[in-house]
């Protein structure tokens, strides 16, 4: 993965998306295009060393607020369902 990166959901309603992070342990996710509404969708990053992604506005934990920067000590895996732009993470 790229220190920055954009992420095509092209136009499928579901999907897992796996970021190597052994080659850059801390990064960013710009965007998050053509998710379906009510899609369902998985990161699962893994080979962090004490990383961390940072998430774009567009991500929010269940109770609104938003994700911003995920620490990520070993492996994480973050699922969500994209509504009205909006992708709203089942956990954290």
């Amino acid at each position: 993965v790229a220190a920055n990166t954009s992420i095509d959901a092209n136009s499928i309603a579901e999907g897992i998306y796996r970021f190597d992070m052994s080659i850059h342990n801390n990064f960013r996710i710009d965007a998050f295009d053509n998710a379906v509404e009510g899609g369902v969708y998985s990161f699962h990053l893994f080979n962090a060393e004490d990383g961390q992604v940072t998430f774009p506005d567009s991500f929010v934990k269940k109770d609104g607020s938003p994700l911003g920067t995920v620490p990520v000590a070993h492996a994480e895996m973050i699922s969500f369902c994209h509504y009205q732009g909006i992708n709203y993470t089942t956990e954290l």
